[in-house]
């Protein structure tokens, strides 16, 4: 059985992926929407502003963006 030839594109962007150092501030997103994410699912009966406000109090609120010298 001969398999289709992998699209160029698709293993440009892994490679792209592949050697990406994740940020500070994509860490905290992620962590951040995991909890959101399995929460979510253990508990369905949770919102949506509650399951956010979960997240908060487990990893924080979202960093502010780093403030430039001349602000």
């Amino acid at each position: 059985m001969v398999l289709p030839a992998t699209d160029p594109k698709l293993l440009a962007a892994l490679e792209r992926a592949r050697n990406h150092v994740m940020t500070p501030a994509e860490r905290h997103a992620q962590r951040r929407s995991w909890i959101i994410g399995e929460m979510g699912i253990e508990h369905p009966e949770m919102s949506r502003e509650e399951l956010e406000a979960l997240a908060d109090h487990a990893v924080g609120p979202s960093p502010s963006p780093p403030r430039s010298e001349g602000a």
